[in-house]
C-alpha cells in the first residue's frame, strides 16, 4: 500500500511539473507572439524612417544646388578659371633683360667680345645652344606648371564634390547592414 501512494504522490508531482511546463510553454508562445509584432512594428518604423530620411536627403540636395559652392564645383557658376601663372618673371641677360616669349628668339651676343678670336665665336655658339636648351627646359617647365594647375582645379572640384555628398558610401553600407540585421528571418 505504500508502494502506491508513493507512485500516485510522484504521478500527482509529475502532473503539477507538465502543468507548469504548459503554461511556461503558453507563456513563451504569447512572448514570441508580442516579440513578432514588435518586429513588425520595429521594421514599419524603420521603413517609415526610411522614407523620411530620403525626402530629407532630397530636400538637402535641393537646396543645397543653390549654393555657390555647389554652383563653383559643377560648373554652373563663375568659370573664369584659377590664376594659372603662365609666365615667369624675365631673366636678365648681359645687362639687359631677355624677352620672356619663345616665339621672338634673343637679340645680341651672351658675352662681351673683348680680342674677337675664334675662342670668343665658340663660346657664343656654346652659349646660344645652352641657351636653347634652356629656353626648352623653360617652355617644358611652363607646360608642365600649366597642367599641373589643371590637375590641381580638377581635384579640387573632385573634393568638393564629395563635401557635398551628405552621406558616404561608408554610412550607407553599415546603415544598410544594420537594418538588415534587425529583421526577423522568419518574417
Amino acid at each position: 500500500m505504500q508502494i502506491t501512494t508513493e507512485i500516485a504522490e510522484q504521478q500527482r508531482h509529475t502532473f503539477i511539473y507538465l502543468r507548469q511546463m504548459e503554461k511556461k510553454k503558453e507563456e513563451r508562445k504569447e512572448s514570441k507572439d508580442v516579440q513578432r509584432h514588435l518586429w513588425r512594428i520595429a521594421r514599419v518604423n524603420l521603413i517609415c524612417y526610411s522614407c523620411v530620411e530620403s525626402f530629407i536627403v532630397k530636400f538637402l540636395v535641393s537646396s543645397i544646388e543653390n549654393d555657390s559652392r555647389y554652383k563653383r564645383t559643377w560648373g554652373k557658376g563663375n568659370s573664369k578659371g584659377s590664376n594659372v601663372v603662365s609666365r615667369q618673371p624675365s631673366g636678365v641677360r648681359n645687362g639687359q633683360t631677355a624677352q620672356t616669349n619663345a616665339a621672338a628668339a634673343p637679340s645680341g651676343p651672351y658675352i662681351n667680345r673683348v680680342t674677337n678670336d675664334a675662342r670668343e665665336d665658340e663660346m657664343e655658339d656654346n652659349l646660344q645652344a645652352v641657351g636653347g636648351i634652356i629656353g626648352n627646359m623653360k617652355d617644358m617647365a611652363l607646360n608642365m606648371g600649366n597642367e599641373i594647375d589643371k590637375q590641381n582645379v580638377q581635384i579640387d572640384r573632385i573634393n568638393d564634390k564629395v563635401s557635398l555628398r551628405p552621406i558616404t558610401a561608408n554610412e550607407k553600407y553599415f546603415q544598410k547592414m544594420a537594418f538588415t540585421s534587425i529583421l526577423p528571418s522568419g518574417s
